[in-house]
């Protein structure tokens, strides 16, 4: 990634630290137009740290319902962030 002026490894540390910010309130607002499944389950295991087992309690579902909408959202986030870098 070509740092323009921020030359010094310092600033390029602050750089990449920032866009992650970016990317990560970008997320945000695109996070509720997940499908309702995956946005809960995906809050569920990122924002509250729960196991698989502990979501698929809370959601009356079962782990692996829950790991397929964690890998869902992985996918669906990526995809929003490489669109939204290229």
């Amino acid at each position: 990634m070509p740092l323009g002026p921020f030359k010094s490894a310092s600033c390029g540390r602050i750089l990449k630290r920032l866009l992650f910010f970016a990317a990560h309130i970008e997320f945000l607002h695109s996070a509720p137009s997940f499908p309702v499944g995956i946005n809960s389950k995906f809050k569920l295991r990122y924002y509250d740290e729960l196991s698989f087992e502990e979501i698929a309690e809370i959601t009356d579902s079962t782990p692996g319902s829950a790991k397929a909408n964690w890998h869902n959202a992985k996918v669906k986030i990526y995809n929003y962030l490489k669109d939204y870098y290229d």
